[in-house]
């Protein structure tokens, strides 16, 4: 506008005086008009702002003027034409910038605009996609904000560049195909901001818990630890018990494969001559065999001392720990009691690994009876005794099958047959705590780096013969 005056731009103006035709303006919206000139409709601002399909610089385009004054050009090449007179020289400040980033003469703009008219080529930017605009910013939040809570970091990342990908293709669809200016950047920004701001707190949630949960982790570490080491001190150290005996030698070792476990061990003098020992393997691992564990050997012990025979000894526990047993464990345990001045040794196998014996000079044996199936699994079972006359210098290994069942890193077991070569290997004068380091270094050798699989538990008693018992 020129005061009150509409004046056309020149390629506009151009078409005008081409056309002998009216220019006129006809509303279409808030903001949008449309420039008339007979047939040809062009859209437009209400200001009369212009959208731009701008073309890469085409040298076909320019004819030189110098040629067409110089009778160069054949009058042929301009007929019909529309020609626009402008400089392009090099230096001039009419040169433009166009969105392709070219620089190009701006007589050449005009000449662009001329082109998309008679093409019927037009940008168009709608009132209504504005609107598009904003629900295609909610909607693509919302999706990105409640992904997050329900695929996770990971799933809503990947949605994240689904989403963005998605609208860049909207909005290179409807520029190609319909000449739509449909601005994506927004919805794309504001739906980054939006899905940063809620993966931020889901992070630094994420955080916090991983926080609460390794201090969790670590008052659990301590407890169990604290477990471990009462468990320990519930099982009797046999190299002060019977620090000055000189009847028997008696070691035993206990290696959980977890922090806590449920083998055990116990030995104690029942009166002045008789010896009492038990090898037991809780059902299960860890924690609760653990708990199991230390109720068992209190009621095997209890029951022990109330010197009956070793059968009534099993009897008795087996009715006393059932009743204790709400989530129906087992036990497996081999008990005996040693007369240490005859070197008589009483026995009972409540469905454990039998031990193994050796006497001076022998060979390898395995004490096995008929037994009777573990604690806790039938009600009221007469235990059987079996009786062996132990010789002097002879020993008995009993071992829970956390020995024979070691894995190592390939799956292979350690097995009885390996078990039965490395006992049969040492030297007969060998002591009890020396014979049960052999065998669990042999242990430890196979498994190699391999997790434990099972609670490991030895335990090695030899007597020293009715001499020895004399002298005591």
């Amino acid at each position: 506008m020129i005061g009150d005056v509409t004046v056309p731009a020149l390629s506009i103006e151009m078409l005008r005086v081409a056309t002998g035709e009216v220019v006129s303006l006809i509303g279409r919206g808030r903001d949008q008009i449309e420039v008339r000139l007979g047939d040809i409709a062009i859209p437009a601002h209400a200001d009369g702002r212009f959208w731009i399909w701008y073309g890469p610089h085409d040298e076909a385009r320019f004819v030189s003027a110098a040629k067409v004054l110089d009778g160069g050009i054949a009058a042929e090449e301009l007929k019909r034409k529309l020609v626009l007179v402008g400089v392009t020289g090099l230096g001039l400040l009419d040169f433009q910038t166009t969105a392709l980033g070219e620089r190009v003469p701006g007589v050449e703009i005009h000449a662009q605009i001329l082109e998309q008219i008679f093409d019927g080529a037009y940008l168009r930017r709608p009132a209504a996609l504005h609107t598009l605009e904003m629900a295609l910013l909610a909607a693509a939040s919302l999706v990105l904000a409640f992904s997050v809570a329900t695929l996770g970091v990971g799933g809503s990342i990947a949605l994240y560049a689904v989403v963005v990908a998605a609208l860049g293709a909207l909005g290179v669809a409807g520029f190609a195909q319909e000449g739509m200016l449909l601005d994506v950047a927004w919805p794309a920004i504001g739906a980054t901001a939006v899905f940063g701001i809620v993966l931020a707190e889901a992070l630094s949630e994420a955080d916090e818990q991983r926080r609460r949960l390794r201090e969790q982790a670590a008052r659990v570490t301590g407890e169990l630890e604290s477990a471990r080491r009462i468990q320990m001190g519930l099982l009797p150290v046999p190299a002060s018990l019977f620090a000055h005996e000189t009847r028997f030698a008696l070691d035993a070792q206990l290696e959980p494969a977890r922090t806590v476990g449920g083998d055990f061990y116990d030995c104690f003098m029942i009166d002045a001559h008789r010896l009492f020992f038990i090898v037991a393997d809780v059902s299960g691992k860890g924690l609760p065999a653990s708990l199991f564990m230390a109720l068992s050997k209190t009621l095997l012990k209890s029951a022990a001392r109330r010197g009956e025979d070793v059968g009534g000894m099993m009897v008795r526990a087996n009715a006393e720990v059932s009743s204790e047993n709400p989530e129906s464990l087992f036990i497996t345990a081999f008990a005996g009691i040693l007369d240490t001045r005859t070197g008589l040794l009483g026995f009972c196998n409540a469905g454990h690994e039998p031990p193994f014996a050796r006497q001076p000079g022998g060979s390898l044996t395995r004490l096995v009876h008929a037994g009777g199936p573990p604690l806790c699994v039938i009600e009221n079972y007469a235990y059987p005794v079996e009786y062996r006359q132990i010789a002097a210098g002879e020993w008995i290994c009993v071992v829970t099958d956390g020995v024979t069942e070691a894995m190592n890193a390939s799956g292979e077991l350690y097995g009885v047959a390996r078990l039965q070569r490395v006992l049969q290997s040492l030297p007969q004068d060998l002591s009890p705590s020396d014979l049960l380091g052999a065998v669990r270094a042999d242990v430890a050798r196979f498994v190699g780096a391999a997790e434990p699989s099972d609670d490991l538990t030895l335990l090695c008693v030899r007597w020293n013969g009715r001499a020895a018992a004399a002298q005591a």
